[in-house]
């Protein structure tokens, strides 16, 4: 029975949390509310989102980004943290290159640049505020990375594991005699969705309801149980492999509620009791609470039927995940449910070029519009990507955008296979598949209401940058109340002072890496018994280990015809290194596999870097800048003859030239291969190879050099700063018209002005099907995403 219930509003800043960690026992549903307005008091979720250029590379690409960093649950540039860290993580689960950004208004561009020998595998990026840490990893961005393809197989294949499936009642409720919905989710042991069909029998074998899936092992069948029967699932999957399941076992009294979520302007909700449940509850007070970024809606009502439902319009929820939570007679949750609401309160963008076919080479004119749903223009922040798809084999990976990402897959726990596919046409078939998805990874079953808090409150938000450091005697006793004075490379000065421990730092701070400091003990009288240290800027979060399903291609049949390609997904698995082998590296065979590693802190003072490794290095002698094994000799026209080890700096091969290029300060580490070790780099290696990785952050000591008795120089790790995308200008007739880059294109610092225009102009590359990509937010957390298509011959 369809009616109008009381309907309490409130309008909050904060959405209910889909990841839980602090339980809650409220008495009735006010109780819970307030308990949300105390959490909404305590902590504000910043995330981070990075719109990539495309979504796999090549060794020797850049990996070209913008980030967006947002705070609250209306997504508005944060002004909480101004420094966002950036890690690129191997496979292995080490860093490989680290940077750090400083936010404006929210927004950073940045980029990788991958070693033209980089290791092929799944790589990942992860973003993320100091902040952020107070809730572990829970916040982090992350994106899967492959790089140089990876082989594997155009269909599913059964590894030997049996694919899994479950069941999940709606509202997490199954009560016998009230028709249930139910989702269900197959997985292969491959952590990806398969297909699967079957039947539901009772414990008679009578075959009650039929199911197939239909999106990425997801499907959905409804069951009425009856008192005394059991139920099963007799089902067949797409590798062809089959088993049973048990269904839940249903209750045999009580309340259950299904949403319908498939009406455009509403969503419906129905309550449903067993007979004897309705009697014995009779009048009672049940509370349904609908929770969405900034509103918690609370309807009441009596218990006066077995069926009770009501429609709640949807043009009072903004566009994003909304709960839906049952509150039975005695104030306890009995029932939970999420969907998803796509309001009209997004960016409305037009995106065009000046005409629809191009010849290659041509240049191109493209112009941006912005406007509200209101139809008034609107300033915003944006970046754009142009791709050929003929030259780009993960076209159709279906990853994350800036719409996926902040309104669905920051709050959902566990990986989301295609997250993009549900935002790039909003159509029945989407709809329906993101309700299963929500029906299923968003499940939370009958536990009582979870309201996240941090973790810890160790981690303070950084607006900026510091320089800190410690003063104290040579015997390292710690040296209070002096003051250290710095000054910079802009020969700007200031002071601090020492605390009880010989800790000073200088706040609030902005430089670029590469920025040069002088730390200074004032007090002259002490400088000669005075050691000056300085700290890291940067002190990465550990790596938590890759534990879900990443796309990765095959590109082994690709041709720039635009063949199709088998995207596939497979686990990363992360290699075996030896224990405490944790630093930065460019090698091949990973970190903790030399035969030598040397590290900065242990090169002394010299002009050369030649110099300062000399004796250093085991069985390595140095002539002119070149590096030779003593047993690398090989014999030529009868002659023995030395040969240079090959150099390798930062994944960049040179055979062997001088090591002097390098400058001492520069260096993070140097790992030496010998024999079998250095085998991976080809036969070029025969005289060993010597990997110079160069300070990339995370991993790397802070350069400092002592210039006088209490006074240092200091490089510490500053700010990056983003290189420009080369868009070179091609004449009509040029060879390099065939060129198979797959970006054309790149453009970060998109900021259409208060007209809601911008226009910008780029050359093509070889023929194709060009596809463009603007994403982006304005200050008041609205989001703007379209994707565009014209053609080069």
């Amino acid at each position: 029975m369809k009616r109008t219930l009381l309907c309490v509003y409130s309008l909050l800043g904060f959405v209910l949390p889909l990841s839980a960690q602090v339980a809650l026992s409220p008495a009735n549903a006010d109780e819970f509310v307030q308990n949300l307005k105390a959490a909404k008091a305590s902590s504000l979720i910043e995330k981070a989102y990075l719109h990539f250029d495309r979504a796999c590379y090549n060794a020797g690409d850049i990996i070209y980004f913008k980030a967006y960093l947002t705070a609250g649950e209306k997504h508005e540039p944060s002004k909480v943290s101004g420094v966002l860290h950036v890690d690129l993580i191997s496979g292995r689960d080490s860093i490989v290159q680290s940077i750090l950004l400083q936010t404006q208004n929210g927004t950073v561009a940045g980029d990788f640049a991958l070693p033209a020998y980089l290791q092929k595998g799944n790589y990942r990026v992860r973003a993320y505020t100091n902040w952020m840490r107070n809730y572990r990893d829970n916040n982090f961005f992350y994106r899967a990375i492959p790089v140089n393809g990876t082989m594997s197989a155009a269909k599913p294949q059964n590894a030997g594991g049996k694919p899994d499936m479950q069941f999940f009642a709606e509202a997490g409720v199954f009560v016998t005699g009230i028709p249930t919905r139910f989702a269900f989710k197959a997985v292969a042991d491959n952590g990806l969705g398969i297909d699967v069909q079957g039947v539901v029998v009772d414990n008679n074998d009578v075959v009650v309801a039929k199911l197939r899936s239909a999106h990425l092992g997801m499907g959905q069948f409804y069951l009425t149980a009856i008192a005394g029967k059991t139920y099963r699932a007799k089902l067949n999957f797409a590798d062809g492999s089959s088993s049973t399941v048990d269904l839940p076992k249903p209750v045999a009294n009580g309340i259950a509620m299904t949403v319908n979520n498939s009406d455009s302007a509403k969503f419906s909700v129905d309550i449903n009791t067993t007979k004897a449940y309705y009697l014995e509850n009779k009048n009672k007070n049940i509370s349904v609470v609908i929770s969405a970024a900034g509103i918690v809606k609370t309807v009441k009502t009596a218990l006066d039927n077995q069926i009770i439902g009501f429609d709640m319009p949807k043009k009072d929820f903004p566009s994003g995940l909304t709960t839906v939570i049952l509150f039975g007679p005695d104030g306890m949750e009995v029932g939970e449910r999420m969907l998803f609401i796509n309001g009209n309160d997004g960016l409305n963008i037009d995106l065009r070029t000046d005409k629809q076919i191009y010849q290659s080479g041509e240049k191109v004119t493209l112009n941006v519009n912005v406007k509200q749903n209101t139809g008034s223009s609107e300033r915003g922040s944006f970046s754009a990507a142009v791709v050929n798809e003929d030259e780009d084999p993960c076209k159709d990976m279906a990853t994350d955008n800036i719409l996926s990402y902040l309104l669905l897959s920051s709050d959902i726990r566990g990986y989301i296979e295609q997250p993009g596919y549900y935002f790039e046409k909003n159509n029945a078939d989407t709809r329906n598949n993101l309700d299963l998805l929500l029906l299923t990874q968003g499940y939370k079953g009958l536990v009582k209401t979870q309201i996240e808090k941090p973790a810890a409150n160790n981690y303070q938000p950084e607006s900026n940058l510091q320089l800190k450091g410690r003063l104290a005697t040579k015997a390292g006793k710690p040296i209070a109340n002096e003051k250290i004075s710095v000054i910079t490379d802009a020969n700007q000065s200031a002071q601090a002072t020492t605390d009880k421990d010989g800790s000073f730092v200088f706040d609030n701070v902005s430089f670029n890496s590469g920025s040069k400091f002088i730390l200074n003990v004032e007090n002259k009288s002490i400088r000669k018994n005075a050691v000056v240290t300085n700290e890291k800027t940067y002190n990465p979060a550990p790596v938590s280990p890759t534990r879900e399903p990443v796309q990765v291609v095959d590109r082994s049949n690709y041709s720039s015809t635009g063949n199709n390609v088998a995207v596939n997904l497979a686990m990363s698995k992360p290699g075996k290194r030896k224990a405490g082998a944790s630093y930065h590296t460019t090698s091949l065979i990973g970190a903790g596999n030399a035969d030598q590693v040397v590290f900065r802190k242990d090169i002394p003072s010299a002009t050369s870097l030649s110099q300062g490794l000399q004796n250093i290095i085991r069985g390595v002698d140095f002539i002119n800048g070149q590096a030779f094994l003593r047993t690398g000799g090989v014999v030529a026209n009868g002659n023995y003859v030395r040969e240079p080890m090959m150099v390798v700096v930062d994944g960049l091969l040179g055979q062997g030239g001088s090591i002097d290029n390098v400058m001492i300060q520069d260096v993070d580490n140097i790992e030496i291969l010998k024999g079998a070790n250095a085998a991976i780099y080809g036969m070029g290696a025969g005289a060993g190879v010597m990997i110079i990785n160069t300070r990339q952050g995370s991993e790397a000591e802070p350069i400092s050099q002592e210039m006088a008795p209490g006074i240092i120089s200091v490089t510490p790790q500053g700010y990056y700063t983003a290189r420009s995308f080369y868009n070179p200008v091609y004449q009509p007739s040029s060879a390099i018209n065939k060129s198979k880059r797959p970006t054309i294109f790149w453009k970060s610092n998109i900021a259409t002005d208060g007209g809601g225009g911008e226009s910008f102009n780029f050359n093509n590359a070889g023929p194709g099907n060009y596809r463009v990509i603007l994403e982006g937010i304005n200050n008041n957390g609205r989001l703007g995403r379209v994707v565009y298509h014209y053609t080069v011959k």
